[in-house]
């Protein structure tokens, strides 16, 4: 972030440095704190607010209150192997991404129309990776060799409104290189999905990254790339919303010289992080302590936290894998429990592969999800404690209207994977009781995220 807001950044963040040298602020962790959060700065357009828990230690229950949700509605996917993705419509229906179409549902959960089917004509399925809802139009992102490709449709009639290519190649060949499709729902919160593999909406309009295309990387230890953008697709011109530094990407030798060199990101690796949600937009720059938000009317949030970085340990290594090891067996055989009944030797062997397969970083950024959940923003940091045994994940609620921390909230679910959010609750894929995965919605036990418009 550049020119007036970047003075103000590095103003806020001095200032917030200030307080704490003076006010003792510390982590959370070893009490109980009953003020989430409070408004620190005002300057010009700007607040800031500062946060009492960072996103590190939500995931404990010794340090502060913690409100789990209860799950209300259930929705079912007709014939498909997977959901990729979940949007919801103003006046209540939900639309489900699967890799053969959009299946949209009623407020209660019945199932009303399907739009799209796989092939390769315009507008038909072949990878699709996100989807997003502005009005009536669903949007659909598919991920090509070369490029990325945009799908719209009109969820009244099912007619496809138009298609159009986004970026030179984006984040998609090393989306791809950086593992075969088994891992890419690998449902640690820092990975690639909330960065590359996300559809907003701002005001109307689409907005996703895209990461501009890179030379292929050698045999040095790293690949620094250059700065992705966060791009509105408006109807009348794209529009550059913010520039975003992403991580390097590492790279692995082979012995054979007429192969490529392999290279991917470290998991746990600082990125940046974005959501748009009704009537503002938020980021997490990389390896920041920071949520700032614009808000439509012009005027600037900022949401700090205690920055504190901690090792990643090979008991965090080892619990991460062994839930992604079961994640990974249920949602490709379907069946945890055929898992479960390998030898314990084979068992052990396919927690090693996973741990080599997946480099990790020696410390854990602080935050590592952001979502919108209608008027609210969702942050989630890596913790092992929080979710690496599949059964609870949790966040911090982030009023932008009330400029503060609603709470923290949880969610008490087993093999899930967050897939969206908006005014009335969290949409978790789960697997029901024949292992085939289902879409369930886990309910705020309040109001306060919800608007007048969809998102």
């Amino acid at each position: 972030m550049t020119g007036r807001n970047g003075i103000r950044l590095f103003v806020t963040q001095s200032l917030f440095l200030g307080v704490c040298l003076a006010a003792g602020c510390r982590s959370a962790a070893g009490s109980v704190d009953v003020t989430l959060s409070e408004i620190m700065a005002e300057v010009a357009d700007t607040t800031v607010v500062r946060v009492g828990v960072a996103p590190l230690d939500i995931g404990k229950v010794d340090n502060h209150r913690v409100t789990d949700l209860r799950p209300d509605l259930d929705f079912e996917p007709a014939e498909t192997r997977n959901v990729i993705d979940v949007a919801t419509f103003g006046d209540g229906r939900v639309a489900l991404l699967t890799p053969d179409n959009v299946q949209l549902f009623s407020h209660s959960g019945e199932p009303v129309a399907t739009l799209g089917r796989v092939g390769s004509g315009p507008g038909e399925f072949r990878y699709p990776v996100a989807l997003a809802v502005a009005g009536d139009t669903v949007a659909v992102l598919q991920m090509m060799i070369d490029h990325g490709e945009l799908a719209r449709y009109d969820a009244r009639t099912g007619r496809v409104l138009g298609t159009e290519g986004v970026g030179e190649g984006g984040d998609w060949m090393e989306y791809m290189i950086r593992g075969p499709a088994l891992f890419q729902d690998f449902p640690a919160w820092s990975g690639v999905e909330d960065w590359s593999r996300r559809l907003g909406v701002l005001q109307g309009a689409p907005l996703l990254f895209v990461q501009n295309p890179e030379p292929p990387p050698g045999r040095e230890d790293s690949v620094a790339k250059g700065p992705g953008v966060l791009l509105r697709l408006a109807a009348e011109k794209s529009e550059t919303v913010a520039v975003l530094g992403v991580p390097p990407s590492h790279v692995r030798a082979v012995g054979n010289e007429q192969r490529a060199a392999q290279y991917w990101e470290q998991l746990y690796e600082s990125r940046p992080l974005w959501a748009a949600g009704p009537g503002w937009w938020g980021l997490i720059e990389r390896g920041d302590s920071v949520l700032e938000v614009q808000t439509g009317e012009g005027h600037v949030l900022r949401f700090a936290w205690p920055a504190r970085r901690q090792e990643v340990t090979l008991e965090d290594r080892t619990a991460t894998s062994r839930y992604g090891v079961t994640y990974v067996a249920r949602t490709s055989v379907r069946s945890r429990a055929r898992f479960q009944q390998m030898p314990r030797r084979e068992m052990r062997e396919q927690y090693r592969k996973f741990l080599t397969f997946f480099p990790f970083a020696r410390t854990r950024p602080q935050a590592a999800a952001l979502f919108h959940a209608g008027a609210c923003a969702l942050v989630a940091g890596f913790d092992p404690e929080a979710f690496t045994d599949g059964t609870a994940t949790a966040w911090l609620r982030v009023s932008v209207q009330e400029r503060r921390v609603l709470d923290v909230i949880r969610v008490r679910a087993l093999d899930a994977r967050t897939l969206h959010a908006d005014g009335q609750g969290v949409y978790l894929r789960v697997f029901g009781e024949d292992d085939l995965p289902l879409v369930r919605r886990w309910r705020f036990p309040d109001a306060a995220c919800e608007t007048s418009g969809g998102g």
